[in-house]
Order: structure tokens, then C-alpha cells, then sequence
């Protein structure tokens, strides 16, 4: 979320269905999203209980993103899904 174009985003709560968002996001069908530079939270369900999906830059890796699952309870720990290595050499526009 740090490409130029995904700027206007940043400290935003965009809707799931945003065309300004990636396709990535997008497909998850979001419940609600919220975006900094440093995470994408993805709530998959509202009410009650809170349960959701979580992409932010690897505290345990460099160079890497992280895809966590997330629950309200903070009793129960993240669980780490993927993890992403980035290329050093990336570029920072899409093409």
C-alpha cells in the first residue's frame, strides 16, 4: 500500500468493493478494511465477534509481508497464513 497510487488510501476505511483498492483485496469481500502505510486490516465479519485478515510488513523477516489471521480476543494469537518475500529489486510501480 506504500505504490503512489494507493496514497489516497492511506488512513482511510474504504469500502470492500473500492476500485481504487488492489484486485487482491478486493476478492476477500471485505466486512470493513482500514489502511496506514504499515497494514491492511481485512474484518471478514462484523457483530459480536470480530474476526479478520491482517497484511502487514513481517516482524520476524526483513524484506517480507505477512498474511495473519486475526481474532477480537487478544487470549488467542495471530496465526501466521503466508508469508511474502519482497524482492529487493521490485519495482515500485506496477507496470
Amino acid at each position: 500500500m506504500t505504490q503512489p497510487q494507493y496514497k489516497p488510501l492511506i488512513d482511510q476505511y474504504p469500502s470492500g468493493d473500492d476500485p481504487r483498492l488492489p484486485t487482491a483485496i478486493r476478492d476477500v469481500k471485505a466486512f470493513w478494511l482500514s489502511v496506514n502505510t504499515n497494514e491492511v486490516l481485512i474484518m471478514k465479519t462484523g457483530g459480536f465477534y470480530h474476526m479478520g485478515l491482517v497484511f502487514e510488513r513481517s516482524t520476524t523477516a526483513s524484506n517480507a509481508y505477512e498474511l495473519l489471521f486475526r481474532e477480537e480476543r487478544r487470549d488467542v494469537p495471530d496465526r501466521l497464513l503466508y508469508t511474502l518475500p519482497v524482492s529487493t529489486n521490485a519495482p515500485i510501480e506496477p507496470r
